[in-house]
């Protein structure tokens, strides 16, 4: 049994004996001859002990037999020693202040060619708001900031420190509070503090435990096709470039392509035998891929050859990258409301649904990695609202517009005219929009309340 002399011993690394923490606790640790192995006196049980980092790491093997004990020995020192992450030769130390490791992120970033420069630009732009509300936290030791001073830091930046006027405003103040930018700084607290882990500076990362802020779902009022026209027509009115500003902006809205795919898309990208497009994306390993080339599209190409004469396979299809200013100032003028390059790309996926496209398809055509999980968090109430199925008397079914639908009336089926073993899609509670489950026609019940929804057979 460890005297307090042989334990302040073991404290400081000098002797091999296997002693545990819970000493100071009145527990009685008695050492074994199998190396990294110990033994609570009073209770029996046996405990892995091991030094990594200059640190003593200790770790219960579950039950108090020698046998089994061994056999699980190698395994949790091995699961010990991976659990603790080495220190890397990088220039930190215990006096290094936050700014030191902000240094090293931002060297590391800005040197990274696998990103993007509007994602590096992103990465490193969340210093400011943490400059601007925590301004001393650039001053103060790695070791020293602690979880619950970035919580602190968190609910003062939305709860209203995060206000601040931008560069060449007039007067206009924003909050600056949204989720993306409190999420943008929890994951660069993330990356900055995890250079302080990796040099062994500090054990834990003390944003590791920050929540991260739930996205509000924006509400799409996007234009009318009357609109759009309008839109479209007012820029394409305006002088300088305002006609391939227009063709840019038709062309984003005919294809739901992102703004960095449009800018390079060539003339060789279009198969006009298939009546396809090959985007070549980059954002993501499936947002390469085939988009099909609406007729409005097709008109769009036509126009743009008929004033710009033939042209190289490889010349670009738009002469413009992007139309920011052109289309919010057409949007706000016609329907009071900013649009962007990516309410385009909704306004085409919009389009495609009620068209009767299926949102997994709009979901490839649109790039998503997701398989239409996000498209149907999106646009699933499109597909709810845009048409329902009514059944006739005659088992036949119907779609009805949203317009001629009475939201408040409940549609059942009759069960001598349901068509027995079809698989449909059905959304039982108009309370609860987008809980969808698939279900046969055979299993419905007489007079059950039920809502049918496309796509269907029958």
């Amino acid at each position: 049994m460890g005297t307090i002399s042989e334990l302040q011993k073991w404290r400081e690394g000098g002797i091999d004996g296997t002693y545990t923490a819970h000493l100071y606790r009145g527990m009685q640790i008695e050492s074994t001859s199998v190396p990294y192995l110990i033994r609570d006196g009073e209770s029996g049980i046996y405990y892995a002990r091991v030094k990594v980092g200059g640190k003593i790491k200790i770790r219960s093997l579950e039950t108090d037999k020698v046998s089994t004990a061994k056999l699980r020995l190698n395994d949790k020192v091995d699961e010990i020693r991976e659990s603790v992450p080495v220190a890397e030769s990088l220039d930190l130390d215990h006096n290094s202040t936050f700014d030191d490791a902000f240094q090293l992120y931002k060297k590391d970033v800005e040197s990274d060619t696998r990103l993007e420069p509007s994602t590096k630009e992103f990465r490193l732009r969340q210093a400011e708001p943490v400059r601007r509300v925590w301004p001393k936290v650039f001053e103060m030791g790695v070791r020293r900031i602690t979880e619950d001073d970035l919580k602190t830091f968190l609910r003062e930046f939305e709860g209203g420190k995060s206000v601040y006027r931008p560069h060449k405003s007039k007067g206009k103040r924003i909050k600056g509070n949204s989720p993306t930018v409190v999420n943008a700084i929890i994951a660069f607290f993330r990356r900055v503090f995890d250079y302080g882990v990796r040099a062994g500076v500090i054990a834990k990362n003390p944003a590791s435990g920050l929540k991260r802020m739930r996205a509000r779902k924006k509400l799409l009022e996007l234009p009318t096709k009357a609109q759009f026209v309008e839109i479209v027509n007012h820029i394409r009115l305006t002088a300088g470039k305002g006609r391939s500003a227009a063709d840019f902006v038709e062309g984003l809205a005919y294809t739901g392509l992102r703004r960095k795919e449009a800018k390079g898309l060539l003339w060789r990208h279009l198969d006009e035998e298939r009546e396809m497009i090959a985007v070549h994306g980059t954002k993501t390993e499936t947002s390469s891929r085939f988009v099909p080339m609406v007729p409005a599209f097709k008109e769009l190409v036509s126009r743009i050859r008929e004033y710009r004469g033939s042209e190289s396979p490889d010349a670009p299809i738009f002469q413009v990258s992007e139309a920011t200013n052109s289309l919010a100032k057409a949007s706000t003028h016609i329907t009071g409301k900013k649009m962007t390059h990516h309410d385009l790309r909704h306004l085409f996926a919009t389009t495609c649904i009620e068209s009767g496209t299926d949102i997994p398809t709009v979901a490839k055509w649109l790039g998503h990695a997701d398989g239409g999980a996000l498209a149907m968090k999106t646009y699933g109430h499109i597909r709810l609202y845009g048409a329902l199925v009514q059944p006739r008397l005659d088992g036949r079914f119907i779609e009805q517009s949203a317009a001629d639908v009475d939201f408040n009336k409940r549609y059942s089926c009759r069960p001598d005219r349901r068509p027995a073993g079809r698989r449909v899609r059905v959304a039982k509670d108009f309370e609860h929009l987008g809980w969808f489950e698939e279900t046969t026609l055979g299993q419905w019940q007489n007079g059950e309340v039920v809502h049918l929804l496309p796509p269907f057979r029958v």
